[in-house]
């Protein structure tokens, strides 16, 4: 895996990190800020609440050719997503500790790394497609990204399930959880390829 898709997939192992120590039973109010921001995929913010850096890179866009050092203004998600890599390490390397020897008797890593994803790829795409506000309910992510993508009322339906199952993970951790719908939902995001990388 190139440095690049590293930095990318980062994202999802610091949220699938959080929905573990959630899983846990550890208080994480201290930091709610910060989660809002990366579920929100706010960049900007994230990187002002870690008070980090960013990368210099040389930015390509539709506005034309830019230097880009320390700043971090965006112009599309994948540049935002990049530009906050730093905040996202640092906030990883100080909470992976505290998570220890974590064995979850419901949830393979593997489903851990998707939910991971499954919020953020979701409003990633929608941001791409100009479909939503900032702070939208992913309710309403989903239905306006289902309409744009023409997908059936099944395949809705089960990325509805998902959202469900992770709403129970963060806020009701007491629910029962059906783990096939779960990963049913995230077959959905593969036919349609709404995927971080």
């Amino acid at each position: 895996m190139n440095k690049t898709n590293e930095e990318i997939v980062l994202i999802a192992n610091v949220t699938s990190l959080i929905l573990k120590l959630i899983r846990k039973g550890e208080n994480l109010k201290e930091y709610s800020n910060y989660i809002n921001a990366i579920k929100h995929g706010d960049y900007t913010e994230l990187i002002k609440l870690n008070d980090s850096i960013t990368p210099p890179m040389v930015v390509y866009s539709p506005s034309g050719i830019r230097n880009s050092e320390n700043e971090n203004h965006y112009e599309f998600e994948f540049e935002g997503l990049l530009k906050s890599s730093y905040a996202l390490s640092q906030f990883y390397e100080k909470h992976h500790k505290s998570l220890g020897e974590f064995q979850d008797d419901l949830f393979t890593e593997f489903d851990f790394l998707r939910l991971g994803e499954f919020e953020v790829a979701i409003r990633m795409h929608s941001k791409n497609h100009g479909l939503y506000d900032e702070r939208e309910k992913l309710e309403v992510v989903i239905n306006k990204l289902a309409l744009t993508l023409k997908m059936t009322t099944d395949d809705k339906s089960l990325l509805h399930k998902g959202r469900v199952i992770l709403n129970n993970i963060k806020h009701h951790p007491n629910r029962l959880i059906e783990i096939e719908e779960l990963r049913n939902s995230f077959k959905v995001l593969d036919n349609y390829k709404i995927r971080i990388v």
